[in-house]
């Protein structure tokens, strides 16, 4: 998918908080002043597309940057702990390490903390490297902050929220667009969706909608539901020189929800049709009992997924993913779905790390699931569309109990 915020020319700002306690408004390339920076934002941000422009920035100053992108080598903590010692190899002042998408990685989170702190202690020691570190902020784990704050020295230290978009940004965005930025602003107001424009992954789908002249929705949900039908569907240039696909609409979505299943639920996010695909790729042995090459084909080339090289792909977004898993999971009965979404420790401790999305969409169409995730899960209920007020109430007083008993921190 397009890198929104790159397309929109918007300079996105973090608050960072630093040793002192003392927040501040940074732009992205500001950051590079510390030589640890943790950066947090919620799913759809754009943490990714920033890491990348702060990378491009400190790539310009000469320093040598080594990237993993740890959804991709984190199927165990030895494999994991392997690839970053073999990263660390060599590093020196002028080496900094861009760890992405920590809270992807299938594997007990906190074996996936405890592999980067024992890297970070024993690989990193004496190096005078930097590191930069993407995560969502309610699984980022507050141990990890005292370790980079210790390798680093606390001064040079920094954890960065990105700040959601505002008005002077949705204005920016929309006219890109060829949208009048006003007009669309109040339709927003009158659809009470501007809580969906907040963030680039979200606007940009409301943006499309907006130009079908169909109305805006009014919750995620909905959101989700036409803008995966639009992006599914084949474009008039398709259709009017004949190169559509075979496969009807409804079908393809009905297929890439069982897709999304498997790369949500696998940790495996790519779909790779060489005979020899990496370990990190669902390969067509792991799907012929389910897709035809035909069907992988249709579904690679429609607007939910990106082409990253000839012979693979993944969907554009992981939210795309998220959203079509935990509807196709809704439907399951509710044990069932717990099962696959619940974390290692048990259902009763609530939902696996890299599942939380998919939990809170999934919830979005089953009672069921929303009542166990009041309880046992209540944050990943406000990250949903979970209509029920008295579950809304269930699970702010199951939130406000965890905090007083020190279970969840403010950053969290």
């Amino acid at each position: 998918m397009t890198s929104e915020s790159a397309t929109w020319s918007l300079e996105r700002t973090w608050q960072v908080t630093t040793a002192d306690g003392k927040p501040e408004q940074l732009a992205t390339a500001e950051r590079s002043r510390f030589r640890g920076v943790v950066m947090l934002g919620a799913a759809g941000a754009g943490k990714t597309t920033e890491a990348a422009r702060l990378a491009g920035h400190e790539r310009a100053l000469g320093k040598c940057l080594r990237q993993c992108r740890l959804a991709e080598f984190a199927d165990t903590s030895e494999e994991l702990a392997g690839h970053l010692a073999t990263l660390a190899e060599g590093a020196n002042e002028q080496t900094i390490f861009y760890l992405d998408a920590l809270d992807e990685a299938m594997m007990p989170e906190r074996r996936r903390w405890l592999a980067i702190k024992h890297w970070i202690r024993k690989d990193l020691h004496g190096t005078g490297a930097s590191i930069r570190i993407t995560c969502r902020p309610a699984v980022w784990p507050s141990e990890l902050s005292d370790v980079v704050s210790e390798f680093t020295g606390s001064e040079s230290f920094s954890t960065a929220f990105l700040q959601p978009l505002d008005d002077s940004d949705i204005r920016v965005a929309a006219a890109s667009f060829g949208i009048d930025p006003d007009a669309f602003l109040g339709q927003l107001d009158g659809a009470r969706a501007r809580s969906l424009a907040a963030q680039p992954l979200t606007l940009r789908m409301l943006m499309k909608l907006y130009q079908s002249e169909c109305g805006l929705p009014d919750s995620l949900s909905e959101l989700f539901e036409r803008g995966i039908e639009r992006l599914v569907a084949d474009p008039q240039e398709r259709r009017d020189i004949g190169t559509q696909s075979p496969i009807p609409t409804t079908a393809m979505i009905e297929a890439a929800e069982r897709l999304a299943c498997y790369a949500m639920l696998s940790g495996r996010e790519a779909v790779c049709f060489e005979d020899d695909p990496p370990p990190n790729a669902l390969s067509l042995h792991d799907l012929a009992a389910t897709f035809t090459l035909e069907d992988l084909r249709a579904i690679g080339s429609c607007g939910i997924c990106d082409s990253t090289f000839p012979a693979s792909f993944r969907f554009g977004h992981r939210q795309f993913a998220e959203y079509l898993a935990g509807r196709r999971l809704a439907r399951l009965p509710a044990h069932q779905a717990r099962a696959f979404l619940a974390s290692p420790d048990g259902w009763s401790r609530g939902v696996a790390g890299p599942l939380r999305e998919t939990a809170a969409f999934a919830a979005m169409f089953n009672a069921d699931l929303a009542e166990w995730l009041s309880s046992c899960d209540p944050d990943v209920v406000g990250l949903s569309d979970v209509a029920d007020s008295g579950l809304r109430r269930q699970a702010t007083l199951a939130l406000l109990d965890r905090f007083r008993r020190a279970e969840m921190t403010d950053a969290q």
